[in-house]
């Protein structure tokens, strides 16, 4: 297991506005973010749901 990403194979840096997602330079293998954007997405699409459940 990567000490740095602990498996995740992506680095999230907290900010201010939000995070910074960027492949970890200790995995050779695996910088692909596909995994990471699908789950932005479906968080995305979970929340843009429960703004509409209120109305």
């Amino acid at each position: 297991m990567c000490k740095l990403c602990h498996a995740k194979k992506v680095i999230v840096e907290h900010t201010g506005i939000g995070a910074v997602f960027h492949p970890c330079p200790n995995c050779r293998s695996g910088n692909d973010l596909t995994p990471v954007i699908q789950r932005l997405e479906q968080m995305l699409t979970a929340g843009k749901a429960g703004l509409n459940a209120r109305d």
